[in-house]
């Protein structure tokens, strides 16, 4: 959208919506279909219970050194790059507050707090549609922080214990796309030195909310 732009009116059930703050909590309300559920999961089904390895400084120190550091802040305003400058003298400080939200399972409340930026599809004929944005959620970026530690630990432990299939390419290190088309090719020439037909079956999967 073009500096200084307007952003078109949104219809809402109590009407149009210009302001974005407004916009984006009716944006919010579609996406989660007005209602907050929880998957109840079976307390008789047993799961692997993996070893949890306590915090590092260094796990902390890359995960605030590696975010993007002009990337758009969250409703604090606190770009990544004042945590990088303030890393030499907050460094033990954050992690002693990473420590503790990983030890007690607890996250401050204004981590999970976001800033919801509605963005304009492009070439939709209506921009009255709630279906014509599409909302970006920004977090604190401290709380992105927090969730690359444990990105990179889930990432680890999925690998390090095989809990994903062999031929799963999706969001894992070291399986790019390449990897994945010469895997897909590899199977085709099996089946035609076979003297056989290779199907393939692509579709994307979404999980319906509920009304």
């Amino acid at each position: 959208m073009p500096h200084g732009e307007r952003i078109s009116f949104l219809t809402t059930p109590e009407g149009p919506v210009d302001d974005k703050d407004r916009m984006a909590t009716a944006l919010l309300d579609d996406e989660t279909g007005h209602e907050n559920t929880t998957r109840q999961i079976d307390p008789a089904h047993s799961f692997l219970q993996i070893k949890h390895q306590a915090l590092t400084l260094d796990e902390v120190r890359r995960a605030v050194l590696e975010a993007q550091p002009y990337k758009a802040p969250g409703y604090d305003g606190i770009p990544a790059m004042a945590w990088k400058e303030l890393w030499p003298v907050l460094g033990r400080y954050i992690f002693l507050l990473f420590e503790a939200s990983l030890r007690t399972s607890h996250i401050p409340q204004g981590w999970k707090r976001a800033k919801i930026i509605p963005l304009r599809k492009p070439d939709k004929p209506d921009y009255s549609m709630e279906k014509a944005y599409r909302p970006i959620s920004l977090l604190p970026t401290l709380a992105k922080a927090l969730e690359a530690v444990v990105a990179g630990r889930l990432s680890y432990l999925a690998e390090e214990y095989a809990l994903l299939p062999k031929n799963h390419f999706g969001t894992r290190r070291r399986r790019s796309t390449i990897q994945a088309h010469g895997l897909l090719q590899e199977n085709i020439y099996e089946a035609w030195r076979d003297k056989k037909v290779l199907s393939l079956v692509s579709f994307d999967v979404k999980v319906p909310t509920t009304q």
